[in-house]
């Protein structure tokens, strides 16, 4: 019995080693939410951020950032239209042993559009609350690439990606300046065209294999702020946080959280405040 116990607390500790020791490929990354905020018709949106993420260690040697660039349209009192351009470029060092080799480097490169329309409608007379549902369509394509032990193990994996999502929120007009957003995106993403020269046992212990015959449905709620400048009403300050998490199976290594944060401009407000300037002048 001693024997059996003895055994059991090995393998248990075995997996715990290898399980810490392990190393990720991590197959998604989230783009910032696209949250226009309108509350009428001919408002518009341009607005460019920086986003960072963590990485799973070594913080010093690796980072995960990126860009997203984002423009909408109310087109009526309640539609609007909306497009994004994402990208991220990440770095992960791990120096621990795992499987294959004892030290590895990756990189990766990641670009993406999404495409969508929605509808906003205000929650009370005063429009200081509306409620917001977008939809619509993303594709987009990354590039992973390993060099491992001093170079003498070299991966690559690339691969295309379609996305349809749904995003609900709220969002709140906290004063002449400020907006505050609340939003669940629930996106469903595909892959295909995938290159890779990672062997089918790599591919396994890494977790990407499923992605050929599996799709997956990520949560992915974010708190927005948008704080206007007095005397630019046209122009404002972005801060947005945002997680990711993975609702199906099978399990899929993805990049979590990311913070952003940018410049917004709607230019319909410009002649709003020429004619605020004119009203004044004549006063």
């Amino acid at each position: 019995m001693k024997n059996n116990f003895n055994r059991t607390a090995t393998f248990i500790l075995a997996t715990v080693f290898f399980t810490s020791c392990s190393s990720h490929r991590y197959l998604y990354a989230p783009s910032t939410p696209n949250t226009p905020m309108f509350n009428k018709k001919g408002e518009t949106l341009l607005a460019a951020s920086y986003a960072a993420g963590g990485i799973f260690k070594n913080p010093d040697k690796g980072y995960n950032r990126g860009y997203d660039l984002q423009a909408g349209y109310a087109v009526s009192k309640c539609l609007a239209v909306m497009v994004g351009l994402s990208g991220r470029f990440e770095k992960d060092i791990y120096d621990t042993s795992n499987t294959f080799h004892d030290h590895t480097t990756l990189w990766y490169t990641r670009h993406s559009t999404e495409l969508g329309m929605g509808y906003f409608t205000p929650l009370d007379k005063e429009g200081t609350a509306y409620f917001d549902l977008y939809g619509g369509y993303g594709f987009g394509r990354y590039n992973m690439k390993e060099v491992g032990t001093g170079g003498a193990f070299n991966r690559f994996h690339n691969v295309s990606a379609n996305k349809y999502y749904l995003q609900p929120g709220f969002h709140f007009n906290a004063g002449g300046y400020t907006q505050v957003g609340l939003y669940s995106k629930v996106s469903v993403v595909n892959y295909h065209g995938i290159s890779t020269n990672y062997t089918a046992t790599e591919e396994s212990q890494y977790l990407l294999d499923g992605i050929r015959k599996n799709g997956y449905v990520y949560l992915e709620p974010s708190l927005v702020v948008r704080m206007g400048i007095p005397g630019a009403s046209w122009l404002r300050i972005d801060l947005q946080g945002s997680t990711s998490m993975l609702m199906s199976q099978p399990t899929l290594y993805h990049r979590s959280t990311y913070l952003s944060m940018g410049l917004s401009f709607d230019f319909s407000k410009i002649n709003d405040q020429e004619h605020l300037k004119g009203r004044g002048r004549r006063n």
